[in-house]
């Protein structure tokens, strides 16, 4: 896969990537020399929330997102997500490993 730098969205794993639900959720992901950084894109302000954790060994994109109204980092899970050609698969994970069973693929943003 080339550079994960983009606007991306994660969708359900069986919504069409080409008409992108509304439910989805928004990420830009950047490439700040080398270091790589993202944020949850909101749709209703443009606004920008940085990501907690944003890892990505080559293989595995993993992903958190910032804790808000009152939560913790730790009450979060984790977006695991395996590369599947141009696009990642994968499901939000427990920090005690378990899955919340919902299949997810994020998928680059079409531009117009």
């Amino acid at each position: 896969m080339t550079s994960l730098a983009g606007s991306w969205h994660l969708i359900g794993i069986d919504d069409d990537a080409l008409d992108v639900p509304p439910h989805r959720v928004d990420l830009i992901l950047r490439d700040e020399g080398g270091r790589l950084s993202g944020a949850v894109r909101s749709r209703a302000d443009d606004r920008e929330i940085p990501l907690s954790v944003l890892e990505w060994d080559g293989t595995t994109l993993r992903l958190q997102m910032t804790a808000m109204g009152g939560g913790t980092q730790a009450d979060l899970p984790t977006l695991v997500m395996k590369a599947a050609g141009d696009r990642f698969e994968g499901e939000w994970v427990r920090a005690d490993g378990r899955s919340t069973g919902l299949q997810l693929k994020l998928v680059r943003a079409r531009t117009a």
